[in-house]
């Protein structure tokens, strides 16, 4: 039979299993696996809060530069309808600045660490 360790993070998601043959491998294609289950206090990157606040942060930079070099393209031009129209614009990406970081920092996950193995059954694993 297979022996292996899954790391279970914080955030709910798992670290890729590694594996270790037992005294008798099983086949290839083994229908019951046996794994020991950890939990980890962490997260992985995609829901790493830093990672995803700095992500937020650059997408957010890079559309208001756009917005600002149109907006100033429109009033040397004297086009108030479009100056209007990328003010709402800009309005709008700070709300969803303000929604996308209030979502990235939401606190995911239990804050308990649990290092003692469990053994876990599980169908056919690839």
């Amino acid at each position: 039979m297979c022996r292996g360790r899954v790391t279970e993070l914080s955030c709910g998601h798992r670290l890729k299993p590694s594996s270790t043959a037992a005294p008798n491998p099983a086949p290839p294609a083994c229908f019951v696996i046996s794994w020991d289950r950890y939990r980890l206090h962490d997260t992985c990157a995609n829901c790493d809060f830093e990672v995803n606040k700095r992500l937020v942060q650059a997408e957010y930079e890079k559309r208001h530069a756009e917005l600002m070099m149109q907006m100033r393209d429109a009033r040397r031009n004297g086009r108030r309808s479009a100056v209007a129209a990328l003010t709402r614009d800009v309005m709008a990406l700070s709300e969803w600045q303000r929604a996308s970081m209030r979502r990235v920092l939401r606190p995911r996950g239990t804050f308990d660490v649990d290092t003692s193995p469990k053994e876990v059954k599980l169908g056919r694993f690839w």
